[in-house]
């Protein structure tokens, strides 16, 4: 294999449609993003066309660093529902850049100006311990039951301890 095959970046997607309108503004698949953040001008639009997936057009804000010229992207979503686990908000953007990018790395912050209205699926209201409830004939004979039950009865004998 040669280096240029090695090289070569893996895409299981078509390429994202990038355009950089200014330093501030970005459009990505017709969605209009803010850039935040540019440390050491991390954003380049050919490695973010090679590796923008259609599913990070749900999140508000993301954050992509550039590392040995491989670029990494993370979503994060706005508000604090509690649907929203806590490593996916706003609010731990700092974090995630201190604790999992490798100090000193060029990253970028894009916030999404395209408002999204996200479907949360319906969930089945009936609960795991409700249980339909059956109809009764009432008016009706009660039906008898086919096969009898047989009754087992012990008895607990006393040993004889007198001696023969």
């Amino acid at each position: 294999m040669s280096n240029q095959e090695e090289n070569k970046v893996k895409v299981r997607h078509a390429p994202a449609d990038v355009v950089l309108v200014s330093p501030e503004f970005v459009v990505i698949n017709q969605l209009k993003y803010r850039v935040v953040t540019n440390y050491r001008n991390a954003l380049d639009s050919e490695l973010l066309k090679l590796k923008f997936d259609p599913f990070l057009d749900k999140y508000d804000y993301l954050v992509g660093d550039v590392s040995s010229d491989k670029l990494r992207l993370k979503g994060f979503f706005k508000g604090t529902s509690n649907k929203i686990n806590l490593d996916k908000r706003v609010e731990t953007i700092e974090d995630y850049i201190y604790e999992y990018l490798n100090p000193g790395v060029a990253f970028f912050v894009l916030e999404s100006l395209t408002p999204k209205k996200i479907k949360v699926p319906a969930r089945n209201k009936k609960r795991h311990n409700e249980q339909p409830v059956k109809k009764t004939n009432l008016t009706g004979k009660v039906a008898e039951k086919t096969t009898k039950r047989r009754r087992h009865s012990f008895v607990i004998k006393k040993r004889d301890t007198s001696e023969s």
